[in-house]
């Protein structure tokens, strides 16, 4: 892709002198070694606790699903308890290898009730909040049944923000650039 008349490039194209190497941080292996590293992780979590669980004479599904993308991950289960023995687990688990869990960004947070001051979870630069409805405009279980609440799933604050600023920080850049017919 040439560059315009302006001498400006999009930010996601990187050109490089001939015989020159980038080393891109955050680039492909990035994620390739965080998956490399927490591989095992699921089963080890899915493993400290029962598959069922019997509950007013019927069977549900009992293990917490372990959400993961590179090496950020969430945990969800319905028992705060289960949340916090999952923690535990991990924490042996990383313990292990070497690994910790950052304190600033790991938290339990409930999507649908306060918790310790906070509603909602942000996770890859989206909030997961739930807000309790009425019947007409619930979502449904998968047997049809309603839920008595709507999940939205919308940018995090902090990265609308940072991307404003992004913005912002381009045009003033490009005040005094030429216009292009």
């Amino acid at each position: 892709m040439p560059e315009s008349s302006t001498g400006w490039m999009p930010p996601l194209l990187l050109r490089a002198p001939k015989g020159a190497f980038c080393h891109i941080v955050g680039g492909v292996l990035s994620p390739l070694r965080a998956n490399i590293a927490l591989h095992g992780l699921e089963e080890r979590v899915a493993t400290a606790f029962p598959k069922t669980r019997k509950v007013a004479g019927k069977y549900e599904r009992w293990p917490p699903a372990v959400i993961r993308y590179a090496d950020d991950f969430v945990v969800r289960h319905p028992d705060h308890d289960v949340i916090r023995r999952c923690k535990e687990v991990i924490e042996e688990w990383r313990q292990g290898m070497g690994l910790e869990l950052k304190p600033s960004k790991t938290a339990i947070a409930h999507t649908l009730e306060d918790h310790e001051g906070n509603v909602g979870l942000d996770f890859l630069g989206f909030t997961v909040r739930q807000f309790r409805v009425g019947k007409h405009h619930t979502g449904q279980h998968g047997h049809g049944q309603p839920l008595g609440f709507k999940t939205l799933i919308t940018p995090s604050k902090r990265k609308v923000t940072a991307h404003r600023d992004r913005l912002k920080e381009m045009l003033r850049a490009r005040r005094t650039a030429p216009r292009t017919s």
